[in-house]
């Protein structure tokens, strides 16, 4: 079913982004029983992983975690300091500033983020998103994303792009030093930017995949000989 327009980039609240993520895993889990399944979000979509695995009650699990040049948000400390001009998106403080202070009761559908598509992008897409609500927001964006990153308990991959326009790959890479745990690994996409990153990672998702089903492997071998 087709989502009306003016409902686009918005929801009723942030859980239910997450749950649709619970429902997807459960449906695979229904039609493929055998097989594994590994979640993969780049950018914001990252940031919602981020948010899923540590601050939703989901009833499935994933085998692995792969997390693409991740925008991680402002409490991450890792975006670069552009000018107003070459930012990707705009931000709206105060609705967000309202909505904390309600406790989510208000103005969690105003359009707080606008996304600064060029014309011709837009032009030739014109059904593209190109503004999200506060509510929106708060499903992408990881409140406290140095615990979140600690709190990870399952084989998580966090892929940096070499040529990032928005934020730097050092400190992503000291970002994971720092707050990551013997479940994160850390690659660089050299010569990568954010976007064409998701065109270059498929080795290193590739070589994660396959360490993740050795670990389940083992794991698996280990319970048996309980």
């Amino acid at each position: 079913m087709a989502i009306p327009r003016e409902r686009r980039g918005t929801v009723e609240r942030p859980e239910r982004i997450w749950r649709d993520v619970d429902v997807i895993l459960a449906e695979m889990r229904r039609r493929f029983p055998l097989a594994r399944r590994h979640l993969l979000g780049h950018s914001s979509g990252a940031g919602m992983l981020l948010n899923y695995l540590t601050r939703y009650p989901g009833e499935q699990q994933a085998d692995s975690l792969i997390l693409l040049a991740p925008e991680l948000g402002p409490f991450s400390g890792m975006a670069r300091d552009l000018a107003a001009t070459a930012r990707f998106a705009q931000v709206r403080q105060w609705p967000f500033v309202a909505n904390a202070l309600s406790g989510g009761r208000w103005f969690g559908h105003a359009r707080a983020v606008s996304l600064n598509f060029p014309p011709a992008v837009l032009a030739a897409a014109p059904d593209f998103v190109c503004q999200y609500s506060v509510n929106m927001a708060n499903a992408l964006t990881p409140r406290a994303p140095a615990k979140q990153l600690a709190a990870l308990r399952l084989p998580t991959l966090l892929l940096a792009a070499a040529q990032d326009e928005l934020f730097s790959a050092q400190s992503l890479q000291r970002f994971v030093e720092r707050h990551g745990n013997v479940h994160v690994a850390f690659g660089l996409l050299e010569g990568s930017t954010h976007l064409s990153c998701v065109f270059d990672a498929h080795r290193f998702v590739l070589q994660h995949i396959t360490r993740a089903f050795a670990i389940g492997s083992d794991e698996g071998l280990a319970g048996e000989g309980a």
